[in-house]
């Protein structure tokens, strides 16, 4: 389902996913009830820019995205029709809580689709909370 913002899974529904049973059943049955992971979040500016006869595609282990201004300077550069990236955060302490796509979104001026394959229960270790 193509959404604004991806649904907010609470801070306690989280603990009792970390917490609890580890089985493959528990987690089907957790994983059914986080809508999260079956939305896409559409955000950013759309373009009406046609791609002509030949479409550039740029693919990039961003790595939780933790340097937008200089990954934006890059893909400006080479200016892709389509940019599909992977690692990237939201909301994660290693890499300052915010919504870093959607920075980079606006930098660039385009548009973005975003889709989460999992839920982070934690905060990390100590090196990915600096």
């Amino acid at each position: 389902m193509l959404v604004p913002q991806l649904t907010h899974v609470p801070v306690a529904v989280r603990n009792a996913m970390r917490d609890g049973p580890r089985d493959s059943a528990t987690h089907l049955r957790h994983a059914a009830a986080v809508p999260a992971l079956g939305e896409i979040e559409i955000g950013g500016k759309a373009s009406r820019e046609s791609a002509g006869e030949s479409l550039t595609v740029m693919a990039w282990n961003v790595e939780r995205l933790r340097h937008v201004d200089a990954i934006a300077e890059i893909i400006a550069g080479q200016a892709p029709h389509v940019v599909l990236l992977s690692e990237v955060d939201k909301g994660m302490a290693r890499s300052g809580n915010g919504h870093l796509l959607s920075r980079l979104a606006d930098r660039l001026g385009h548009s973005y689709a975003y889709g989460v394959e999992f839920l982070e229960l934690g905060t990390g270790n100590e090196t990915e909370q600096a």
